[in-house]
């Protein structure tokens, strides 16, 4: 009868260990919450694109470790300017990247980021402020610089979509210069390389330099 116990004792304690290596390194990230709000009126701003990025250190050599965005979520912000991006479960794909962390950055038509952008109550509930844009040369240096990129997303980095359409659309508008365009060239190759991949946007955009 011992002998028997024992045996199932060992039995469960190897299935437990079976079990922590397969899923310990499942991790649940809670949901994330917040609200975009314009600078001044404090007016909730409908339709906002919200991208939440998580990302990591990856180690290349024993002292030399890289800065890594590895999943992306998206959403929009409803009528009363809040946005709610649900629980995502990190599975064990990503278990060589450390200090992973989440960010999150926000986008509508006709704003832009405030000096102070950001204010938390906590990780899980911030409010965001946008700005009316400024002037068409201001705005169209906020678009150059508002560049979100997630190189080992998988799967997810098309939830990038929605926002390289919307920046692409906006410096469509406003762009002028041949320098301006060059910068709408590359924001279409950001969109291209999601709906075609890396190759077919390539092609796309070396041919629009030639012309």
């Amino acid at each position: 009868m011992e002998s028997n116990q024992l045996l199932k004792f060992i039995s469960l304690f190897f299935m437990f260990l079976l079990l922590t290596a397969c899923f310990g390194g499942i991790r649940s990230w809670p949901v994330i919450t917040g609200q975009v709000l314009e600078v001044g009126t404090n007016k909730p701003i409908q339709g906002a694109i919200v991208v939440s990025l998580w990302s990591g250190e990856k180690s290349k050599t024993f002292a030399d470790f890289q800065s890594v965005c590895y999943h992306v979520e998206s959403t929009t912000t409803d009528k009363n300017g809040r946005y709610e991006i649900p629980v995502w479960i990190e599975d064990l794909s990503h278990f060589n990247i450390t200090d992973k962390r989440y960010s999150v950055d926000v986008f509508k038509s006709g704003y832009q980021e405030d000096e102070s952008t950001m204010l938390s109550d906590n990780q899980n509930n911030s409010l965001y402020f946008l700005k009316p844009k400024g002037t068409r040369k201001e705005y169209f240096k906020y678009l150059r610089w508002f560049r979100i990129s997630c190189r080992k997303a998988g799967e997810s980095n098309k939830n990038l979509y929605a926002l390289n359409k919307a920046l692409y659309s906006e410096a469509k508008k406003f762009a002028k210069s041949k320098e301006e365009q060059k910068v709408v060239n590359s924001l279409l190759w950001s969109l291209e390389n999601i709906e075609y991949g890396y190759d077919e946007a390539e092609r796309r955009y070396y041919k629009r330099e030639k012309k």
